[in-house]
C-alpha cells in the first residue's frame, strides 16, 4: 500500500478506559533539500506548465520514476512537490485553473486524510476535541488545531535506518526507498539537521533510535512539506511556520502529520518551533485512495495528481 500501512482490524476501545497517554508513530526519513532541487527539472519543464501528471506526455512519467529512484524520493512525494512548484509559478490561481483538480476534490481528499489520522488516534485510545468541537466550545477567534488532545500525549517516533550502503550509485533500503550513496554521505557530512543525533549507517543498523516527544495538539496536512518552497506566508507550505507558532503559543508543543512526509530542512525548522513532524506511514489510507481515484488516477488506477 503506497505511503500508508496495510489495513489491520482495530480494537474498539471501551469508553470506560482512561485516555491513552502514549502511542507509537513510525515515519519515513526526511528528504534533503539537495534531492528536491535535483528533481525539479524532471518535475516542472517550464514556468508555464500546468496539469496533473496523469495528463502529461507519455515519456514524462517513466523519466520521473527513474529520477525518483536515483535520488531516493517516492513518486508520491515528488508529485506533491511538483504541485507546490506549479502553484508557485502561477500565484493567485486556483487548483482548477492550474488543472490540478477541482477545489472540491482536493478539499474532500484532505478531509479523508484528516479522518485517517482521527481513526489512528481513536484506535490508540487518544481522546481529543475535533476542530468543530473546539469551535462549539470556544466560539470564534481562538486557534483550533485539527485535534486538541484532552491529555498530553507522548509519541515515540521511529523510522528505518539506512543499512549497509554498497559502492554503487543507488541501493534499495528496507523500506523500499532508493538512496544515492553520494546524497547520504553529503547528508551526514552536512550535519543532517534532522538526523544529527543519528549514527552513520552501518551493516548492523536496521532501525533508527526512537525519539520521544510529548504533544498537546495535532494538525493534519494533505501534502509534502517541501524545503524548496519559500516561507512566504501565502502558500500551504509557506504558512507552516506561522501555523506552528500560533498553536504553540496557545497550547504548547504539538505535531504535524504530513501526508507525504517532509523535507529535512523544513522539518528541522518546524521541530525547532515546537512541532514534531510525522507522516502517513501508520495510517489506513484506503478511503482516501478510493476518493483520489475518482479525480487523479491514470489509466491503470495509479494515483498521479
Amino acid at each position: 500500500v503506497p505511503h500508508g500501512r496495510m489495513h489491520q482490524p482495530q480494537r474498539v476501545r471501551p469508553a470506560t478506559e482512561p485516555p491513552a497517554t502514549a502511542c507509537a508513530w513510525p515515519r519515513r526519513p526526511f528528504v534533503p533539500l539537495a534531492v528536491e532541487r535535483s528533481l525539479l527539472p524532471a518535475l516542472v519543464c517550464s514556468r508555464a506548465e500546468r496539469g496533473m501528471m496523469r495528463v502529461q506526455p507519455g515519456p514524462r512519467l517513466p523519466k520521473l520514476r527513474t529520477a525518483c529512484e536515483r535520488l531516493g524520493i517516492t513518486l508520491e512525494q515528488a508529485l506533491s512537490l511538483r504541485r507546490h512548484h506549479i502553484g508557485a509559478n502561477h500565484k493567485g490561481r486556483s487548483a482548477d485553473l492550474m488543472q490540478l483538480g477541482s477545489p472540491a476534490d482536493v478539499l474532500a481528499s484532505s478531509t479523508h486524510f484528516e479522518e485517517a489520522v482521527a481513526e489512528y488516534l481513536r484506535a490508540a485510545g487518544v481522546v481529543f476535541l475535533s476542530e468543530a468541537d473546539q469551535k462549539a466550545q470556544k466560539g470564534t477567534g481562538l486557534p483550533t488545531p485539527d485535534f486538541l488532545l484532552r491529555v498530553p500525549l507522548t509519541i515515540r517516533t521511529t523510522h528505518h535506518a539506512l543499512d549497509e550502503i554498497s559502492r554503487v550509485e543507488c541501493r534499495r533500503d528496507t523500506d523500499g526507498i532508493l538512496y544515492s550513496e553520494q546524497i547520504v554521505n553529503d547528508f551526514y557530512r552536512d550535519g543532517g539537521r534532522s538526523w544529527a543525533a543519528m549514527a552513520p549507517p552501518s551493516a548492523s543498523a536496521h532501525t533508527r533510535g526512537s525519539e520521544i516527544n510529548t504533544v498537546n495538539w495535532i494538525e493534519a496536512k494533505f501534502f509534502y512539506a517541501a524545503s524548496s518552497v519559500a516561507m512566504d506566508g501565502k502558500s500551504a507550505v509557506g504558512k507552516l511556520h506561522a501555523v506552528v507558532e500560533k498553536y504553540v503559543r496557545q497550547f504548547g508543543p504539538g505535531a504535524l502529520v504530513l501526508a507525504y512526509g517532509s523535507g529535512a530542512e523544513i522539518a528541522a525548522e518546524l521541530e525547532a518551533r515546537g512541532a514534531i513532524v510525522l507522516d502517513a506511514s501508520p495510517l489506513d489510507l484506503r478511503a482516501l485512495h478510493a476518493h483520489m481515484r475518482t479525480w487523479c488516477a491514470g489509466a491503470d488506477g495509479e494515483l498521479l495528481p
